[in-house]
């Protein structure tokens, strides 16, 4: 496991400056820790995982990774009870509704109101950036085309050209447990959001996103004032998506192996065993007819934040 001052040494490598740790965070959930700091710093990205924060921005920073550390090093031992029942069949038992289901099914609701609401102003945004750079605005700044790769397995052509490997490969897999998680629609909760106290932050986020919207559309300001806007909703809708699948595998560990709590989800999972290629398999002993069939896509995407909104001469100055 890399500590801090291992990854110290591998950042200063790539670094003139002398770079010193000012503070640590420890958690088992690094990775997806990283990821929503990363996020909710986007606006200030320099380059790579290089963020230029000034003043108090850095103690805010840190302790915005602490409550993160803190809340997925919670959320761990709670997702090891959810995928253990995760691989047991459901009985046809509903568990009765407690205080703790009714509050993890409302912080579900929530978030996936605030994954709708920011998803819904963030396509605005996106649209208007992406119609700028068809009209030929300098969108530079705001982010860069991309291109996304993808593939996918031509069976049917695998299917009526080699007939034997395909008869020999098409095997039924092994029995696993599978299920959907659904919680029944609260309906009751999403008026309650809007005068909800922990949403502050983020409507205050969403009415910054829609004023600047309805400024840029009235001609007051550049498409490049949509950047920063985009980039926090992105990191709210980011934040949500955790905070719905920590909701989700809390209400699944209160289910344990019923298929469901009364009036708030239900978790039916059944044993299944079906026919299906084994492409692991038949890439491994025939990777030239794999390939054959494989079909690659390039599909090109223009992605916000993807080139830093810096001044490079600026941002210099501050270190000198």
């Amino acid at each position: 496991m890399r500590t801090t001052i291992n990854r110290l040494y591998e950042h200063q490598s790539r670094q003139p400056r002398e770079l010193f740790v000012v503070d640590e965070v420890t958690t088992d959930c690094v990775f997806s820790v990283e990821a929503l700091l990363h996020n909710s710093l986007a606006k200030h990205r320099v380059r790579g995982e290089w963020f230029h924060l000034v003043g108090d921005e850095v103690q805010t920073a840190v302790g915005k990774c602490r409550d993160l550390a803190e809340k997925f090093n919670r959320y761990s031992k709670v997702k090891i009870i959810a995928d253990h029942f995760a691989q047991l069949v459901s009985s046809a038992e509903v568990v009765s509704v407690s205080d703790d289901a009714i509050a993890w099914a409302k912080e579900y609701e929530k978030s996936q109101y605030v994954i709708t609401s920011s998803q819904t102003v963030q396509e605005r945004l996106s649209s208007l950036i992406i119609d700028a750079l068809q009209k030929g605005f300098d969108v530079s700044s705001i982010g860069r085309m991309q291109t996304k790769r993808s593939s996918t397995f031509n069976l049917d052509g695998f299917r009526k050209n080699c007939p034997d490997l395909y008869n020999l490969f098409y095997k039924r897999s092994e029995m696993k447990v599978v299920g959907k998680f659904r919680l029944i629609p609260q309906i009751q909760l999403v008026k309650d959001f809007h005068d909800d106290s922990s949403l502050v932050d983020f409507h205050n986020t969403l009415t910054d996103a829609l004023n600047a919207l309805d400024r840029y559309e009235a001609g007051e300001i550049k498409i490049t004032e949509l950047k920063n806007p985009y980039l926090d909703l992105k990191a709210s809708k980011r934040q949500a998506q955790a905070d719905k699948e920590i909701a989700m595998d809390n209400l699944k560990s209160l289910c344990g192996q019923a298929g469901g709590i009364k009036g708030i989800c239900h978790w039916i999972r059944t044993e299944i065993s079906k026919f299906r290629l084994d492409r692991d398999a038949l890439r491994k002993t025939h990777p030239e007819i794999f390939k054959e069939f494989t079909e690659r896509h390039s599909t090109p995407v223009f992605v916000v934040g993807a080139i830093p909104n810096w001044d490079s001469a600026k941002f210099l100055k501050d270190f000198d």
